[in-house]
């Protein structure tokens, strides 16, 4: 089940190209009609008006008010339950989910399902089930400091081992013996991070209550391996610190959401609304921001 970590990555862009657009995109809205086309598959259709955003918490759709992403600058990976398809309408269960920064590093899905109110009315979710088979890979580039930003409800219903390899990811790679490899994982219903299989491992003090929707930011930083998490759920925001072995990713080349390539240890019940991946260490402010804009598009 490991991954060849010198697999070539056709679709990884380069690291200077800029994110397709800024904002979020709409709830089911139009393409942009003066957009450019967004893949090569041959679709005339643009991508979405991303500046326009999911409506206010509570209000009607028809009625709501843009949001948009606070912070875009650095921005490698950008998927979104409300825009599975890139503007296109998706499928029941997504074979792929478009990476809305426009980098092309769209991740492959198998064994999962698009629930149109995962996160209440008109906020839907892409569900995986626990299995081995249900998760999206996607390719990912090198880098050194990272920020990952993830909503996510779970019921906890799939938690085996101690170590982190062997516990749910949430979002990360999977490479065991590589010291380069890293995952954003969830412990007994801790938030976890860690670089390698050996070092320091990060999890969190507070533990995410079950069935309930989460935005959680982790923000670190290579050379020290120190990190930040940011957490916001229903009634509370926390923020723990810690550290992790320090040094940048630069293998595996894709990362996974929900699960990984060894089998049920890995695997992750769990709806995801939306999750971005920088290529750098936000500010505490940035990330403040971005969970803000987070908070209210999907009624946390």
């Amino acid at each position: 089940g490991e991954l060849d970590a010198g697999a070539s990555l056709d679709a990884r862009a380069d690291d200077g190209a800029a994110p397709r657009d800024a904002g979020p995109p709409t709830d089911g809205g139009a393409p942009d009609a003066g957009a450019s086309p967004m893949d090569a598959a041959g679709s005339d259709a643009g991508p979405p008006d991303l500046d326009a955003g999911a409506p206010d918490a509570g209000s009607d759709p028809a009625d709501a008010g843009p949001l948009s992403l606070p912070v875009t600058a650095g921005l490698l990976i950008h998927f979104d339950a409300q825009d599975v398809a890139g503007g296109a309408a998706p499928a029941v269960s997504p074979a792929t989910w478009v990476d809305l920064a426009g980098r092309d590093h769209d991740a492959a899905c198998t064994g999962v399902t698009l629930e149109p109110t995962a996160f209440g009315p008109s906020r839907p979710g892409m569900r995986t089930d626990g299995t081995a088979e249900s998760k999206c890979r996607f390719p990912i580039p090198d880098f050194d400091d990272v920020s990952i930003v993830v909503v996510f409800r779970t019921d906890h219903s799939v938690s085996h081992g101690s170590r982190w390899d062997e516990n749910p990811i949430i979002v990360g790679g999977d490479e065991f013996g590589y010291v380069a490899d890293a995952a954003l994982f969830l412990d007994e219903g801790h938030i976890g991070f860690a670089r390698g299989s050996s070092g320091g491992v990060f999890r969190s003090a507070h533990d995410v209550a079950t069935g309930a929707p989460h935005a959680a930011a982790l923000l670190r930083e290579a050379s020290s391996g120190d990190v930040s998490l940011h957490l916001r759920s229903p009634g509370a925001a926390e923020i723990e610190t810690g550290d992790t072995a320090a040094g940048g990713i630069d293998s595996p080349d894709e990362w996974f959401l929900a699960s990984n390539d060894w089998g049920s240890d890995g695997a992750f019940d769990a709806r995801y609304a939306e999750v971005l991946v920088y290529g750098r260490r936000l500010s505490d402010a940035e990330a403040d921001d971005v969970l803000d804009y987070l908070v209210a598009r999907w009624d946390i």
